[in-house]
């Protein structure tokens, strides 16, 4: 937690680069911004997550790693199906 200031920090600078860009129609009635909360993006050579995955398709061990309760939910999405023109 000794982070923690510099989190809140980059945090809220993040918040106004959102604000910022859905500002953008309010300046410039052609233009459009869009903030995406896509949770987890995977794919494309992702480190952290391979292991996890290839012990999934393996079955080694036979039962995953359980977090908590196992009730959590990751919302997680592919980088394919993000970049997908609509």
């Amino acid at each position: 937690m000794d982070d923690l200031p510099s989190r809140k920090s980059y945090f809220h600078y993040l918040k106004e680069l959102e604000n910022m860009c859905l500002d953008l129609h309010s300046i410039n009635d052609k233009v459009q911004g869009y903030v995406l909360a896509t949770g987890i993006v995977y794919g494309l050579g992702e480190k952290q997550l391979l292991p996890l995955f290839k012990q999934a398709i393996l079955q080694n061990p036979e039962e995953l790693t359980i977090v908590g309760d196992g009730k959590n939910f990751i919302p997680m999405i592919h980088i394919a199906d993000l970049c997908q023109q609509i």
